[in-house]
């Protein structure tokens, strides 16, 4: 036995040591707001820009759960093509910001040296990667005697200048969003008679700094003994819709509910089987814990108030009140595509 015991805990050491040293060895990543500003609309899309950072770095570094967020805006400003980066952690806290310029009337010139700032801003090490090669050059063929040679094509110019005040390089065009699933349980007090729990599945539409959410909810049936005999017992069947500002793991949200309750009362005279309307609104906070990629976990809390009370009667008199506020904890598996 104390063999086995052995055997087990070397193993579960081992695992601790795999895992610690994938962590270690992951490559870096981030979450990436693009925004074609104001005249950037023939500038290259998100996916175009993503391949381009993807072969500084060797790899696609783009998840949808990711500690840091790498805001991208291109817009166009007079004779030029402007270019704003910057990268914030999970903390809200920007790290680093830049600004490039193009005159050249191609906006893929700024776009370019932008994958290049980004990929370094994402790995650092990349900075220190091999060069890529530089395309042959056709040879022109000679120059007739006599004439003049030509001049050569100006090159494209990309400078890079002091960021702008932040005011300038918000966005100016929709942000990139993604979708994301849910599927968890929850325990709740206050929207039954006692305490119970339930299941509920959620889809959302998620910004880098907003969301906005409906879940279906349902619960295990509450039930509690009344006085002077009989039992009551309800069960919720509801959805919610759920905006939500974010700011890194973090979120704050506010849920407005509207559900069926379903009361019955057994074991007493005129006993009775009601559906009611519930509506109630409260505040929500919740946290995401990366797993993987694209998997996370929410845990959340949630406080909510009753708008439409109602009450239950059974053998001529009150035998249950809806409770004013009520309280929910739950936990949800996340996948984001």
């Amino acid at each position: 036995m104390a063999a086995l015991r052995h055997r087990v805990a070397n193993a579960f050491v081992l695992l601790v040591v795999l895992f610690a040293a994938r962590q270690a060895l992951a490559s870096p990543t981030a979450r990436l707001v693009y925004v074609r500003g104001e005249g950037g609309e023939s500038c290259p899309d998100e996916a175009a820009l993503k391949q381009d950072v993807a072969a500084h770095l060797g790899y696609d570094p783009f998840r949808p759960f990711a500690d840091n967020t790498l805001y991208a805006d291109v817009r166009k400003e007079s004779d030029r093509y402007v270019g704003s980066i910057k990268i914030v952690d999970q903390a809200g806290v920007e790290r680093g910001a830049r600004t490039l310029e193009s005159r050249s009337e191609d906006c893929s010139e700024l776009t370019s040296s932008m994958a290049l700032s980004m990929s370094i801003a994402i790995d650092p090490r990349s900075a220190f990667g091999p060069a890529p090669e530089a395309p042959a050059l056709e040879a022109e063929p000679p120059a007739e005697e006599g004439a003049p040679a030509p001049l050569p094509a100006p090159p494209a110019a990309v400078v890079v200048a002091e960021a702008p005040p932040k005011e300038n390089v918000a966005p100016r065009a929709r942000a990139s969003s993604w979708v994301v699933l849910g599927f968890g349980a929850y325990g709740s007090l206050g929207e039954g008679p006692a305490a119970t729990a339930g299941a509920k599945v959620s889809g959302e539409i998620a910004f880098a700094r907003a969301s906005l959410g409906v879940e279906v909810r349902g619960s295990l049936p509450s039930s509690t003994d009344l006085e002077g005999g009989g039992r009551l017992r309800t069960t919720l069947v509801g959805a919610a819709v759920v905006p939500c500002a974010r700011v890194g793991w973090a979120s704050a949200c506010a849920v407005a509910l509207l559900a069926r309750m379903h009361a019955e009362t057994t074991d007493v005279p005129r006993g009775a089987s009601e559906n009611f309307v519930h509506v109630a609104v409260g505040a929500r906070l919740g946290a995401d814990v990366p797993l993987a990629s694209d998997v996370a976990l929410r845990l959340s809390a949630e406080a909510l108030g009753t708008v439409a009370p109602f009450v239950v009667d059974a053998g001529g008199s009150h035998v249950y009140e809806s409770a004013p506020l009520a309280g929910l904890a739950s936990a949800a598996l996340l996948y984001a595509f």
